[in-house]
């Protein structure tokens, strides 16, 4: 039973591992998509802001009674950066204009 335990572990670090892989190639081709005028650190700024709106809502099923503290504590600093009026990008975007 423990074998097939730590195998169903390893399956899920495969592949939570390739969905992070995934997505910082997809914002990686996207540094050089708008390069005449949206900076890197727009996109990478934005897409915190997006994870930081997103990943919260996955652990709000009840999830949270589980969770260790460290946890816990980076959920609530990812609801804190959301909401946050200088952390939306949408709404801060000429800061982040590229400057050549």
């Amino acid at each position: 039973m423990k074998d097939a335990e730590d195998l169903q572990f390893e399956q899920a670090n495969a592949a939570i591992n390739k969905a992070v892989n995934k997505f910082v190639s997809e914002i990686e081709l996207m540094f050089g998509r708008w390069q005449d005028v949206v900076a890197p650190s727009y996109i990478i700024e934005n897409a915190l802001w997006q994870l930081c709106t997103e990943v919260p809502k996955l652990a709000d099923d009840g999830l949270k009674d589980i969770f260790e503290p460290e946890t816990l504590k980076l959920l609530e600093a990812m609801d804190e950066y959301r909401d946050s009026d200088k952390s939306n990008p949408s709404l801060n975007g000429s800061s982040w204009i590229k400057i050549t």
